[in-house]
């Protein structure tokens, strides 16, 4: 049973109804269309994919797992007698640990998009073993950057 709008009170009436039961208006030809309660929005059921991981993430990703690798791989290699095993796996996460922090300048490099991380990368793996190499790397990691076609630019 629909209802409709009175034209005169804008009551709702039912359309069996012969008056309006607020008004009293005889004359229901002049009832405006029906009075449909209010649909809910559409739901968006469309699917977006997730973007991939960026050429930076994986690089990470990388680092982590061949850290991993390496820290696993040393540990098997000096696991002689069993009472060995847990000396050695602490020795190999010792190693992973330290590559990780040796690395922090370049993975911060890259993940800024530095546009002089290749000289970043070189500083760091050639003279991060000294204290002074590393903290150099580390702090031209951070410095600002421009754009990479800025610098493409500059050298011409």
């Amino acid at each position: 049973m629909p209802l409709l709008e009175c034209s005169d009170c804008h009551g709702k009436v039912s359309d069996k109804a012969k008056a309006c039961p607020h008004c009293g208006n005889p004359d229901l030809a002049q009832v405006r269309a029906p009075v449909e309660p209010p649909r809910p929005p559409p739901l968006d059921v469309s699917f977006t994919a997730p973007k991939p991981p960026s050429k930076v993430g994986r690089v990470v990703a990388l680092w982590v797992v061949a850290l991993l690798v390496v820290g696993a791989g040393y540990a098997l290699l000096t696991s002689g007698a069993p009472e060995g095993t847990l000396v050695a796996a602490r020795v190999g996460l010792l190693i992973a640990g330290s590559l990780a922090v040796y690395f922090i300048p370049t993975m911060v490099a890259l993940s800024r998009g530095h546009h002089q991380s290749t000289a970043i990368v070189m500083l760091n793996i050639l003279l991060g073993w000294t204290l002074l190499g590393w903290v150099i790397a580390i702090v031209w990691a951070v410095s600002a950057t421009q754009p990479k076609q800025a610098a493409q630019g500059d050298e011409d």
